[in-house]
């Protein structure tokens, strides 16, 4: 299955003649081909916007310390989409459905897309501005997860799609807290180091 039908499969609903096989080839395509690379984005958009608006961030953000902390970054969301999936696929047996790991990653892989690409709008110099993206980005988020489990789990229950959708939310709001919190343990860390070094 291509990006582009993988798309399809959470906008409409998915054929009853894909096969579990062919899904689970999806699932190692998708990881490598779309959530690897598109993962990549936020740590170039932090090197570039450094460059170009080196007055603005030099005195909080050097560019060694931001090399680091774009890794992190990556690092972490390319852990976070399978995480969730296994927590969607594990969730959803609260409303006595089973979806595969498979169904769950895709899900999961597509409704990330506005997380991923919301930082090329790091290239606007103002944090308002990133801000209200981000929640553009949230929004867009939270739909595409919704139409997910409704055409990929063909889940035709909207209280129980709506349940499943706001526990996914809330997961993912965690996650992104723990990671948030995380980062900032280690760039404390990596200050002290350096101040020590210094």
């Amino acid at each position: 299955m291509r990006i582009f039908e993988s798309w399809r499969s959470v906008l409409s609903p998915s054929p009853e003649t894909d096969s579990k096989e062919s899904r689970h080839l999806t699932t190692i395509n998708l990881f490598w081909a779309y959530v690897v690379p598109l993962a990549l984005i936020t740590p170039v958009m932090l090197s570039i916007v450094v460059r170009e608006h080196e007055q603005q961030f030099i005195d909080i953000l050097p560019g060694d310390r931001l090399y680091i902390l774009g890794f992190i970054l990556f690092i972490a969301q390319i852990c976070l989409v399978p995480l969730m999936a296994f927590l969607v696929k594990n969730t959803a047996t609260m409303i006595n459905i089973k979806p595969s790991f498979d169904d769950a990653f895709l899900v999961m892989a597509i409704s990330a897309t506005p997380f991923f690409v919301v930082s090329v709008f790091y290239l606007v110099p103002s944090f308002a501005f990133n801000i209200v993206m981000h929640g553009v980005a949230a929004a867009a988020s939270s739909l595409l997860v919704y139409l997910g489990i409704k055409n990929v789990f063909n889940l035709q229950r909207r209280g129980a799609r709506i349940m499943l959708t706001m526990t996914v939310l809330s997961a993912a709001a965690l996650g992104f807290g723990i990671l948030l919190i995380g980062t900032l343990i280690v760039w404390e860390e990596i200050q002290i180091f350096q101040f020590a070094a210094s």
